[in-house]
């Protein structure tokens, strides 16, 4: 990664060496990773969450390392951390992907609509009552979701877990997207969701 001009090598110093070593370490960490396994990845949450304990500097661009479809595995594989092993590793990484800058964007189909049908780390914090703080910056990283209600399998949509934990703001935007008359389906949903 360059430097802009009015930036010093010093900027990217911390403990454990430079934001370069670092980030070399990180897609090494990523590249001995076994993806298919769950607890592999856990393992791998263990790993990153040594390098990104202490991380000073400039936060790398995660896109240039995984892939969308890991991120989101990622995340909902650090609040199953959080739950069983009850500690702030996975809340550190999901801190870490926040302050990346990172933004979840939805695949689209060959008409280019955004597919929306998909289980996002914010269902699963809602499923285990994670924090509001939590929650919210799970919101940060799929603030698609004000553009854009995902709908896990069973229903549960990022505007009803907006509803329950108190996020105004983004109940009023998905609000206004689902006043689209071509969305009526959702609108039912939204209704049934309100009565109870």
């Amino acid at each position: 990664m360059s430097m802009s001009s009015n930036q010093s090598g010093e900027n990217f110093h911390g403990e454990g060496g430079t934001h370069v070593e670092k980030l070399k370490r990180l897609k090494c960490v990523y590249g001995n990773a076994n993806w298919a396994i769950e607890a592999l990845r856990h393992g791998f949450l263990r790993q990153l969450h040594e390098l990104i304990l202490n991380w000073k500097g400039q936060l790398p661009n995660l896109r240039n390392i995984f892939r969308k479809d890991e991120i989101n595995d990622f995340l909902k594989d650090s609040l199953s951390c959080c739950a069983v092993n009850n500690n702030y590793q996975g809340e550190l990484f999901i801190d870490f992907v926040a302050r990346s800058g990172y933004k979840y964007e939805p695949d689209v189909d060959k008409d280019g609509k955004p597919l929306l049908r998909l289980d996002t780390a914010v269902h699963c914090a809602a499923r285990l009552n994670c924090s509001k703080d939590l929650i919210g910056k799970l919101f940060q990283i799929y603030n698609y979701g004000i553009d854009f209600d995902y709908i896990d399998e069973s229903g549960l949509s990022h505007f009803n877990v907006a509803c329950k934990y108190g996020f105004e703001n983004i109940v009023e935007k998905l609000h206004e997207l689902l006043q689209d008359p071509n969305n009526l389906v959702k609108r039912h949903k939204v209704a049934d969701f309100l009565l109870t």
